[in-house]
């Protein structure tokens, strides 16, 4: 409820690395000491035993890494993690050091050495003796999860002596995890065990099966948690119910909003894709791009189910960027840093676009086969014969997120950021400015109202003073917001990923800024 900065604390300005403090942890109970970890390489630990009003370094320290994490056992002991990274990459060297305050006795207790650090630790509130640690950015065979009893005098490494189940997020797979920089044993169970990876959380109620040779079990904790950052989203119409593009994952195919996904989008299975789409006039062609994959751009017929990727590409040393597709046949990529190009022939082969120049977003008509759009330096450029050529409509327009409505030729939007929200019905030729929005992120369609013809409108986006996210059925006369002031999900405006559903009025997909895709419908 209350705070008041301690301004006797010595190291100021995120210490020597900018990263400050790494840890702060507590001595026995009862006591007024504290300790204090900083991202410093030379002066790592300090300690306090007045309650923080005066701070000594704590000699004998260790030094050329920064500590992790630190955490004081029932005996008084202080345990820690060193990695002469801040994590979670780029670690290379690593320890783990036990302190023992009574006789300022510093020793190296680390389980194993190599080309990694060590960063998750916990002990087990109930057993002084028994600590876990995790490696960090171990890149072979595998990071590990480390096991003593004994105070850190031997170790049992948990991951031969594993079994996972990671049905409840089959994507992550089976390996310990990686970025492993959260440990936790209850401090009530010390069998219940939970660490966080790259992938989402790992727990156990068994992990101190170890201790007797026995094999410990695990699950991924979070049922279809993944904190990606998403890219796009789609929602065909009479087809899967949503289908994402998404750093880290690639993206999914989601049949059903209630069940996981057997797995992610494959043939090629991306690292992470930035950009997806389908043709409104045949919902079940499809096209995605991004990265990390055998392609680095695919094609589906039959609606997301199976893919097959791009045979060629238009500038071999590109890849990601954004994707259109207008009428099943004609594909316009724009790799990152590159001028637009298409292909009619599903990837074989590609042909630069006339009249775009680098990074050109192209979008397609929703409705009238073979028309594209771009807007690019403020002028919205239109093509008509599939791509091939384009020529300037408008101009003097704001910089933002162009999007087309389906079923209507030629109706645009612009997510224009502070210049708010514009709307053309003649194929941008001309712009009308809402009054009714002040500021756009972003804009979706879904399902027209009952009793109405034109789609819904769904806007992350600022309205009478309000930022959230909004909902439209009067082609943006009047705005309802259907989110609140303890739902906002954390950077929704910065992926700017929102549509509505085609098939169900009222119902609209967000994606977020590393909390993955979320879902609403009206209460």
């Amino acid at each position: 409820m209350t705070w008041s900065q301690v301004s006797s604390f010595p190291v100021k300005d995120g210490a020597s690395t900018s990263a400050g403090i790494s840890f702060v942890t507590y001595g026995p109970s009862g006591s007024k000491t504290v300790y204090v970890g900083v991202n410093d390489k030379s002066t790592s630990l300090y300690r306090s035993t007045d309650g923080g009003n005066s701070w000594q370094a704590v000699s004998g320290r260790p030094t050329g890494e920064m500590p992790q994490h630190g955490v004081v056992s029932g005996d008084g002991s202080l345990y820690l993690t060193y990695s002469n990274s801040i994590g979670p990459m780029d670690a290379t060297t690593g320890s783990v050091w036990k302190y023992t305050p009574s006789g300022g006795v510093w020793k190296n207790i680390s389980p194993s050495q190599g080309s990694y650090g060590f960063s998750g630790l916990s002990v087990d509130a109930q057993k002084p003796s028994t600590v876990m640690v995790t490696t960090l950015d171990r890149w072979w065979p595998e990071d590990e999860v480390y096991r003593t009893t004994d105070g850190g005098t031997t170790w049992k490494a948990l991951a031969d002596k594993s079994q996972r189940d990671a049905s409840g997020a089959p994507y992550v797979g089976t390996s310990t995890g990686h970025w492993m920089t959260a440990l936790a044993i209850d401090p009530f169970d010390s069998g219940h065990v939970l660490y966080g990876t790259g992938n989402g959380i790992w727990r156990s109620k068994d992990a101190n099966a170890s201790d007797s040779g026995a094999t410990s079990h695990w699950t991924a904790g979070a049922r279809g948690l993944e904190e990606t950052s998403l890219a796009d989203a789609i929602a065909p119409p009479g087809g899967a119910t949503v289908i994402t593009s998404m750093g880290d994952q690639g993206g999914f195919r989601h049949d059903s909003l209630t069940e996981v996904p057997a797995g992610r989008l494959k043939n090629p299975l991306m690292s992470s894709s930035t950009d997806i789409d389908f043709a409104q006039s045949a919902p079940a062609m499809m096209v995605r791009v991004g990265t990390g994959g055998a392609q680095d751009g695919a094609y589906s017929t039959d609606g997301g189910s199976n893919w097959n990727g791009f045979t060629a590409e238009p500038v071999g040393s590109a890849n990601s960027g954004h994707v259109a597709l207008a009428d099943g046949s004609t594909i316009v990529w724009t790799e990152a840093g590159q001028a637009p190009y298409r292909s009619t022939d599903k990837g074989a082969s590609w042909s630069k676009v006339s009249g775009l120049g680098t990074d050109a977003v192209v979008v397609a008509d929703r409705s009238s086969a073979g028309t594209f759009y771009s807007l690019t330096g403020g002028t919205l450029y239109a093509s008509t014969d599939r791509g091939a050529t384009f020529t300037a409509r408008a101009s003097n327009l704001p910089a933002g997120r162009l999007t087309a409505v389906p079923g209507i030729a030629g109706d645009l939007w612009i997510a224009g950021g502070g210049r708010g929200l514009l709307h053309s019905t003649d194929g941008g030729r001309n712009f009308t400015a809402l009054a009714s929005v002040q500021s756009a992120s972003a804009l979706g369609f879904g399902k027209a109202a009952p009793g109405t013809t034109y789609q819904a409108l769904y806007l992350i986006g600022t309205v009478q003073n309000v930022t959230g996210v909004f909902r439209s059925t009067d082609q943006g006369t009047t705005w309802v917001r259907i989110n609140d002031d303890a739902h906002q999900w954390g950077s929704i405006s910065g992926p700017g990923v929102i549509t509505g559903d085609p098939d169900t009025y009222g119902r609209v997909y967000i994606g977020t800024n590393g909390r993955g895709l979320l879902y609403g419908d009206p209460s």
